[in-house]
């Protein structure tokens, strides 16, 4: 009787569980949370985010930084190409990016005193977009 008990709680477990897939192709369990949602949550705090940093205003850097983010997508499965990717550069000395759910992607101009090169800016991206 334990053993059937165990069965059936470890089933409705599992399938309570959902699962989306990132852009790397790999399977996430987000518990009850789908697709849509996600890109809307991201959405939103990409949102608040860009009305709470401040936005560079420099096109040179705003135009390399979408040069390789457009290059990484272009590597991902179909689905995730469709997309409609919003890219952000913030003005903050800390090197970092980010990505959300939805396409959203963020990155500090901080960036640029650690990735001196595309290919180095595209493997840190390439990380956030792929996680």
């Amino acid at each position: 009787m334990k053993a059937r008990l165990l069965i059936v709680v470890a089933v409705f477990a599992l399938t309570a569980c959902a699962t989306t897939t990132s852009p790397t192709g790999r399977r996430q369990v987000v518990g009850g949370v789908t697709q849509d949602q996600l890109d809307k949550l991201g959405a939103e705090s990409f949102a608040q985010t860009k009305a709470k940093e401040k936005v560079s205003t420099d096109g040179k850097q705003n135009a390399y930084v979408q040069c390789v983010v457009n290059a990484l997508v272009a590597q991902l499965p179909p689905q995730w190409r469709e997309t409609r990717w919003e890219t952000a550069l913030f003005v903050d000395n800390e090197a970092n990016a980010f990505a959300l759910p939805g396409g959203k992607v963020g990155v500090n101009t901080g960036i640029f005193t650690v990735a001196k090169t595309q290919d180095q800016l595209a493997a840190v991206l390439g990380h956030e977009i792929g996680t």
